[in-house]
């Protein structure tokens, strides 16, 4: 239904109008067939325990940094058996799966607005190369970072 309708506002309006609809859509402006929308599904959103929602906001506040369990455990003060505990109970997900989860989201907005190189993106979102990134993007959204990009220009 929304492809057939961005389809129809592009031969009336045009190929740039219909891209600026489909951005404020929050979807491709022409997707692979065969390839599902992109939901908002995973964005930074603080859920759980006050010192899961602590270490959730000190975590999105430094992407770039190379956090892991242990990392994250250290901030709250507690073993990295009981921080991935608490992850499992509360946000039911490891933190190895959330904090991929969560610098995805932040590459997907940097991608999507085409600005920065993909060495860039991949630094700032905590990724050590592009490759993890790529790898990360595939295990998460089944496109890599480029075709992605792609769908927004």
């Amino acid at each position: 239904g929304l492809d057939l309708a961005l389809s129809m506002v592009e031969e009336d309006l045009g190929r740039e109008t219909a891209r600026n609809v489909a951005a404020q859509l929050v979807m491709f402006f022409k997707r692979p067939g065969g390839q599902l929308q992109f939901s908002r599904h995973g964005q930074a959103s603080l859920s759980g325990r006050a010192a899961l929602q602590d270490v959730q906001r000190w975590v999105l506040s430094s992407l770039d940094q190379p956090h892991n369990v242990s990392t994250l455990a250290q901030h709250m003060g507690l073993s990295a058996r009981h921080v991935t505990r608490l992850f499992n109970q509360e946000m039911k997900q490891s933190p190895a799966e959330w904090l991929e989860q969560q610098r995805i989201f932040h590459a997907r907005q940097m991608l999507e607005t085409g600005v920065l190189a993909m060495k860039q993106i991949a630094s700032q979102c905590g990724f050590s190369s592009v490759d993890i990134l790529r790898r990360a993007f595939m295990r998460q959204l089944n496109v890599t970072p480029s075709q992605y990009q792609k769908q927004f220009f």
